[in-house]
């Protein structure tokens, strides 16, 4: 069970593992494609790598 962000609900929601459609794992982190209890879909950034880049480019609120 994951705690995701849905840009297309805005709102936070949980995902469970029938909801995680695959996983990549690569030099800017890892990156977990699932689908909301609505139906989007979604990337879920994570992993050292993607916490280092976010740390690198804050997004202004």
């Amino acid at each position: 069970m994951f705690d995701v962000f849905c840009t297309e609900c805005s709102r936070r929601q949980l995902v469970f593992a029938g909801q995680v459609l695959g996983i990549r794992n690569d030099e800017t982190g890892i990156h977990v494609v699932f689908r909301c209890s609505r139906g989007h879909v979604g990337v879920w950034d994570t992993g050292r790598r993607a916490a280092e880049a976010a740390a690198a480019h804050p997004v202004a609120a």
